[in-house]
């Protein structure tokens, strides 16, 4: 039986905090063997654009950005 990745999108203004929670899903993914395609966005009007081409699984949203929460 083959299991479906994992799609998960980090939604964040703030570089660092991108690079910190795609790297606690590594490390999940990593110790749990369960496949996680972790993708980014920087801003609420690319985290849409990419929710229309592609629905995730689950959204990690900050929710005070510039622009658009």
């Amino acid at each position: 039986m083959s299991s479906k990745a994992l799609d998960i999108l980090v939604v964040d203004d703030d570089s660092i905090n991108i690079k910190f929670l795609t790297a606690v899903l590594a490390s999940v993914a990593k110790q749990t063997g369960v496949d996680i395609n972790a993708v980014s966005a920087a801003s609420g009007q690319e985290a849409l654009a990419i929710v229309e081409s592609n629905t995730p699984d689950m959204i990690l949203l900050d929710v005070m950005m510039p622009g658009m929460d």
